[in-house]
């Protein structure tokens, strides 16, 4: 799986008709607020900068204002609002032997970008409960969390809660599926 972290929100501000200083606005969710998220864009020039929360979400509304020569602010633009693509993946197998090779059940990296509120819960295919964390990593170390015993080999059973972040608000889910444990 190929995913790729968005780090920086890029503007190219020569496509603009009106060639004045820019100003970037952002509300994070539908309906919230909209705050300064860039100021003094310089006309004609290719600017990108960091915004901070794009760690944890890209979802959000944004609009952009031009400066003129006697600094007056514009109308704001049209408002374009982009949402978070949450893709929470995990493995099918793992192999908890020491080999220091897949010994852990745990999310494939990045897949848990735009997600909060991780609650996971492994069981056997009789329905006990084995390994319970609010980790998003997992790291299920293929033991019974509460004798620290190996489990046998197996298939188990797992259920991950959450709750997606997109730009209309938290959105709870559920993600589930089995495992193969090999030894």
């Amino acid at each position: 799986m190929n995913i790729k972290k968005i780090k920086k929100f890029y503007i190219n501000t020569s496509k603009l008709k009106q060639k004045r200083w820019k100003k970037i606005y952002k509300a994070f969710f539908e309906g919230d607020e909209f705050t300064l998220l860039a100021d003094q864009i310089k006309p004609n020039s290719n600017t990108s900068f960091t915004d901070d929360n794009l760690k944890t979400s890209i979802a959000g509304c944004y609009f952009v204002t031009a400066i003129d020569s006697a600094n007056n602010e514009s109308e704001r633009s049209n408002v374009i609002c982009v949402d978070n693509c949450p893709n929470i993946a995990v493995p099918n197998v793992f192999t908890p032997n020491g080999d220091q090779t897949n010994d852990l059940f745990t999310t494939i990296k990045d897949t848990t970008d735009f997600v909060s509120k991780f609650d996971t819960k492994i069981y056997t295919r009789w329905g006990t409960l084995v390994y319970e964390t609010n980790d998003p990593e997992i790291n299920w170390d293929g033991k019974d969390q509460n004798t620290g015993k190996e489990l046998p080999a197996g298939v188990y059973f797992y259920s991950i809660y959450f709750s997606e972040i997109r730009v209309n608000g938290y959105q709870p889910k559920i993600y589930s599926g089995f495992v193969h444990l090999i030894r």
